[in-house]
């Protein structure tokens, strides 16, 4: 019998890829560490100026909706957000690094995005 060599694959190669280029943008304050999109709506941890809420339908225009400065709780700025629903949980920068390690958030209520409203706060031991 006849030997054959298994059929390869045609020689791949990655797609080119486009230049990344800005779409659009804003002028705000503050240290943007953290976004999370839903929808046209993207939710900002924006360090020291808080919980900021943006429109983003027309991506060459966002505009800001509302934030919320409320010290969630400690005397640092936000670092981090995730939004289920309409309540987003917001973490911040720990105040020092020889802080002890504990943990602390809010939980914000955006179910109106130009006023969000701080609901609670944890913090552990």
């Amino acid at each position: 019998l006849p030997t054959s060599a298994p059929p390869t694959a045609p020689p791949t190669s990655a797609p080119p890829t486009a230049p990344i280029s800005r779409i659009g943008g804003i002028d705000v304050m503050g240290d943007f560490t953290d976004v999370q999109t839903i929808g046209n709506i993207a939710y900002v941890a924006g360090g020291a100026t808080g919980l900021m809420i943006f429109d983003v339908s027309d991506a060459s225009s966002p505009k800001l909706l509302g934030s919320s400065t409320d010290c969630i709780g400690c005397t640092t700025a936000a670092r981090y957000v995730t939004v289920v629903g309409t309540t987003a949980y917001v973490v911040p920068f720990r105040a020092h690094n020889s802080a002890p390690v504990h943990t602390v958030f809010a939980i914000v209520d955006v179910s109106t995005p130009s006023s969000p409203r701080q609901l609670g706060t944890y913090e552990s031991d």
